[in-house]
């Protein structure tokens, strides 16, 4: 039943398609190298932005169960206002580590609660993020890396981390981004580092983001050529 009222409610919205124009951005071989879509709605009135999310949730009901974690096997719930202050300690660690509005993160791992807190954490800070497969080849991930300019890599296994050393051996020193790993605590790691910043400058770059900010550089897979973004 439920893919039916799917189709039912595709067909309805079939105009959907004729209303998401595409712009193509081609290299000189005519490649396609960007691809931009209007948005399908029109951004928020009051010119929020994605990274607003978590300070809305913890203004407006702090204390409700918007998130949960493992640990220790068990399931442990996250508030509105504990995600919130997790975000924020994140960011200051990333603007401490040198991540300037506009810089990118890619980030190299499953989904976890960690790869969530760094996502909000990057747009907070006014920094892009940088979504990599995390089946991703040496070769990918070096491109991916090349191409999008990421100052910061995060992995969250040892195994991901000895493919992105791979990777990023190929790159000039000058080149290669810091390399953080989840599974050795690199939440934890930023919230520490960022502590002297203070939150106002997190809240600063914040205000600074608009609806037509960039947020996410997402690639393709990369199963016929490289990955593009």
């Amino acid at each position: 039943m439920g893919v039916r009222k799917d189709l039912k409610r595709a067909r309805k919205r079939s105009d959907l398609a004729e209303r998401a124009g595409v712009d193509l951005v081609r290299d000189e071989a005519g490649t396609v190298r960007q691809a931009h879509v209007a948005p399908l709605a029109a951004p928020p009135a009051d010119g929020s932005t994605p990274a607003d999310i978590p300070y809305v949730n913890a203004a407006e009901a702090p204390d409700d169960v918007v998130l949960r974690r493992k640990e220790a096997g068990e399931w442990k719930p996250v508030t509105a206002a504990a995600f919130a202050r997790e975000v924020t300690a994140t960011a200051k660690g990333l603007i401490a580590a040198g991540l300037e509005p506009g810089g990118r993160v890619a980030l190299m791992a499953r989904t976890c609660y960690e790869w969530e807190v760094l996502d909000f954490a990057v747009w907070a800070a006014g920094g892009q993020t940088v979504p990599v497969y995390a089946t991703s080849s040496p070769e990918q991930i070096e491109w991916i890396v090349r191409d999008s300019g990421a100052r910061h890599l995060v992995v969250d296994t040892e195994e991901n981390a000895a493919a992105a050393a791979a990777a990023l051996a190929r790159l000039p020193e000058a080149d290669r981004p810091t390399v953080r790993r989840l599974d050795a605590g690199a939440v934890l790691e930023l919230a520490t580092l960022g502590r002297d910043i203070p939150d106002k400058e997190v809240a600063e770059r914040r205000a600074a983001l608009t609806p037509d900010t960039i947020a996410t550089v997402c690639y393709t897979s990369g199963t016929t050529g490289r990955p593009k973004g």
